[in-house]
């Protein structure tokens, strides 16, 4: 009931509103290209036609730092809403890609969420870690520094460098790095596009979930920019800047950049914390030497340190470990956003990344060619593992690093290729090549006295002794080292792998126009699409070593350390058919029906940090989605409804588990089966078009049911006495079938108003946002003590606009009700690691567009 009030009051306490300001001069959009048997985006209607938002309009600026989360300062344009005559930002159609050409949102037989950046701005948005408060059914998580992210329930909890994400992230059509390198992109976002269901046919590898596909715009005809400054609670300072530079009538270019700086909202009482920063810069290159040939180029680098990536609180203690609560008692203060850690959490890094494309308009065909070559190195990250303030088990690394390599050409149909009026195609050939993991992992165990330092309660608990001790102890012998009782000063293990991928792929798919093969009343299209798949992983340098004093115990050198153990793996290979059928209809004007199916498929591969046991071969994982969908335009296209229902069977769904007592640190597993359900809807509804044409009102949620089939062999910990579970742990493995996948909450949903008042050369916008989250299980054990309660989000912003001088000015509350809840969640040997999400923040911004 208190998050149903609240939810009540954001939305009609707060009356939003939409801003018209200046943005600098566009020239006309270029036309979309008609797909055969869908609607022209241009025809004449008996309604009048929202505005169409294409690949070449100008629109909000996002600006991104390298990390978990992409920022965006995105900027309105009054154009867009004015010319509409919609009054309101949020009314907007939305021209999307989500089948590798520009085609309507409500024409493609996919369900799709798009955002231009305009709409994110009115709908409150500043990073894509924000996105899940407008897509239900959408978990994104930041575990360990990477980002795990879940759609309709399909993801991974691994968080590896070699544990490929679910739903990967594309920026301008090229797939970024996994993990950290998710948030590689910056500059000015021109829209988003989160696609649900498996999208292996066009967007290859590891789509089984869906992807989330950015497009940034073009230079434009006439100089221009902006720049933004934003002050926030937390010592927040941030300021941002886009120039769009026309240098000829044949070539331009857009430079963007930002620096962001806070004192962040957690407190480490018992030292330091690492500082919170991130800064970087973006620029596109854009040639037109032909009326049919464009070449771009783009250049990439960003910096950022994040102590939250790696700061965990030690919430509830493992029972045999904690003594009553005289070892490591129970935290007073579990809901509080401070710890006690005797050695900073947090990472580090550097990402850069830089390509092109070209872009060939033939008179039969279009030619596609992009590449793409980026680095991510991790110069910083550390966890204080057992999460206290004293020197029992740390995690360190200064040399993480992934890098990836990738080309692809693609062949796309136009209407004057023969037969176009019957059918469109698209097909294309893929490569990618790439490696990253851990040169030198180190596991730091007691501080001065080494071992010494360690508490006899944990020397003699039970999973340390007999999945720790016991096995480095053989280790030692095997190289003629002393046992660990003889070791003094910090004592540090490290481990070493690095993953290498090699992956060839083609596909094709087309679409037949039904209507006019068929001499058919209504429209009618069959969508019929396959990839081949060629991959190839291995993963060399799999060791365990030791570096014994007097040397660095942070030491990176070979030298200094001592190998104990090597892994040596066979390379793995996977040939994999993802496929996709679809069929629409559009039995009346401005609404679609669609049925479709699409199988995905996830790439085999290993975990990389293992200590005693050789690294974890897992399987190929497989998704099977079946969906029924609607896409409608009511009341005079006021209301915009989407809705879609789907079954989805996956099979060897790939699972991590966390412990340094079961032979290693992250162990990958494969749950044989696991079956979701549910039905989502989104809408966007201009209640009083004549009254109030400035009023909007934004609706979506999404239902699942999910479950694991068949999981005979789960891993966990034991809530009794703390102690470790399956495979290579002290107790035996127990059977998870039955429960909930992870990640997966059984109902979100998001409600927005928004009101836009114009005053001649001025505007106001008010705005308010509310999204519920029922709650989900971060790990497959399915106890209440690793779950993730519900909670309600409320965000509000006023913003004033005056056109002559180009200026907004905007004032922000996000998480009104300073809502608590666990952002991300472990259960580990020590007990149950928290990190709580962000507080209450409030700011304001300053534009200035030129």
């Amino acid at each position: 009931m208190k998050n149903i009030v609240r939810l009540m009051l954001a939305c009609g306490a707060a009356i939003p509103v939409m801003p018209a300001y200046a943005q600098m001069e566009t020239p006309p959009a270029e036309a979309a290209t008609t797909q055969p048997g869908t609607p022209d985006p241009t025809a004449a209607d008996s309604a009048p036609a929202p505005e169409t938002t294409t690949a070449s309009d100008a629109v909000p600026e996002a600006t991104a730092p390298v990390g978990t989360a992409i920022s965006v300062t995105a900027e309105a344009a009054p154009a867009g809403a004015e010319a509409s005559g919609s009054g309101n930002r949020l009314i907007e159609e939305v021209i999307v890609s989500a089948q590798r050409r520009d085609e309507r949102l409500q024409d493609v037989p996919i369900s799709v969420q798009a955002f231009t950046g305009e709409k994110l701005d009115a709908l409150g948005v500043k990073k894509v870690e924000d996105l899940p408060a407008l897509t239900p059914g959408l978990v994104l998580q930041n575990k360990a520094g990477y980002t795990v992210i879940f759609m309709r329930g399909v993801g991974t909890d691994a968080f590896l460098p070699s544990a490929d994400p679910n739903v990967p992230v594309y920026v301008d059509g090229i797939p970024q790095l996994s993990g950290q390198g998710a948030a590689n992109v910056l500059g000015r976002l021109q829209r988003v596009e989160v696609l649900k269901g498996p999208q292996g046919t066009l967007f290859g590898r590891n789509s089984t979930g869906g992807a989330i596909s950015l497009t940034t715009p073009d230079p434009q005809g006439a100089f221009g920019g902006d720049v933004t400054t934003e002050f926030a609670n937390y010592d927040t300072f941030n300021t941002s800047f886009f120039l769009n530079v026309p240098v000829s009538e044949q070539f331009g270019a857009t430079l963007s950049g930002y620096s962001n700086r806070s004192d962040g909202y957690y407190r480490n009482v018992a030292g330091p914390i690492i500082d919170t920063f991130q800064r970087g810069a973006r620029t596109k290159l854009v040639w037109n030497p032909t009326d049919q040939l464009t070449i771009s180029a783009f250049g990439v680098y960003g910096e950022q340190s994040d102590p939250l990536s790696l700061t965990t609180k030690l919430t509830r203690p493992a029972p045999l470990l904690s003594l009553g609560g005289i070892l490591l008692p129970k935290d007073p203060t579990p809901r509080a956003r401070s710890v006690a850690q005797d050695l900073s959490g947090g990472d580090a890094l550097i990402n850069f990344s830089y390509g092109g494309s070209a872009d060939w308009k033939l008179d039969a065909i279009e030619l596609k060619a992009l590449g793409s070559i980026q680095r991510l190195n991790i110069s910083f990250a550390q966890w204080d593992f057992d999460s206290t303030d004293r020197p029992l088990i740390t995690f360190y690394t200064d040399n993480q690093f992934q890098e990836q390599k990738t080309a692809e050409i693609q062949l796309l149909s136009n209407e004057g290729t023969p037969y176009s009026e019957y059918f469109s195609f698209v097909a294309g050939a893929f490569y990618l090549t790439g490696n990253g993991g851990f040169p030198s992992l180190q596991l730091q165990v007691g501080g001065a006295n080494g071992f010494g330092d360690l508490p006899a309660a944990i020397l003699g608990f039970p999973g340390f002794a007999a999945a720790f001790t016991t096995p480095l102890n053989a280790a030692l012998a095997g190289v003629g080292l002393a046992p660990i009782a003889g070791l003094t000063g910090p004592t540090t293990l490290t481990a070493g792998g690095i993953l290498s991928t090699e992956s060839l792929s083609g596909y094709f798919q087309g679409t037949l126009n039904l209507q006019s093969t068929l001499d058919l009343s209504t429209r009618l299209n069959l969508t019929l699409g396959a990839r081949l798949d060629q991959e190839t992983r291995g993963l060399h340098g799999g060791r365990l070593g030791i570096i014994l004093p007097p040397n660095n115990p942070h030491s990176d050198r070979i030298q200094d350390q001592t190998t104990l153990l090597t892994f040596p793996v066979p390379d793995v290979s996977a040939t994999q058919v993802p496929l996709r059928a679809a069929l629409n209809w559009f039995p009346v004007d401005d609404t679609q029906l669609y049925a479709s199916f699409a199988r995905g498929f996830t790439s085999p591969t290993y975990n990389t940090i293992n200590f005693f046991t050789p690294p974890d071969q897992v399987k190929a994982s497989r998704v099977d989605n079946f969906e029924v969908g609607a896409k409608t335009q009511l009341f005079d296209r006021t209301l915009t409804l989407n809705t879609a229902a789907f079954y989805v069977n996956e099979y060897e769904l790939l699972t991590a588990f966390l412990s340094v007592t079961s032979g290693g640190v992250v162990r990958f597993a494969n749950a044989p089966k696991a079956r979701i359900y549910g039905a989502e809807f989104d809408s966007t509804w201009q209640a009083l078009p004549e009254i109030d044409p400035g009023l909007a009102f934004t609706a979506s949620g999404a239902f699942l049911k999910s479950k694991y089939v068949s999981f005979p062999d789960g891993r966990g910990f034991d809530t009794a006495t703390g102690l470790s579970f399956g495979p290579g742990s002290p107790l035996p493995a127990r059977d998870f079938s039955g429960n909930r996948i992870v990640n997966t909450p059984t109902f979100t949903s998001s409600v927005g108003v928004n009101q836009a008042i114009n005053f001649g050369n001025s505007s106001v916008e008010l705005a308010a946002n509310a999204n519920y989250n029922s709650g989900y299980y971060n790990t497959p054990q399915q106890e209440k003590l690793y779950a993730t309660k519900a909670y309600t989000l409320v965000d509000t912003h006023v913003s004033y606009f005056y056109t002559p001088w180009g200026i907004e000015l905007t004032g922000f509350v996000r998480n009104i009700f300073d809502e608590s809840y666990t952002s991300s969640r472990y259960a580990a040997d020590f007990g149950v690691l928290d990190t709580l999400n962000a507080p209450r923040t409030y700011g304001a911004h300053v534009k200035v567009t030129f």
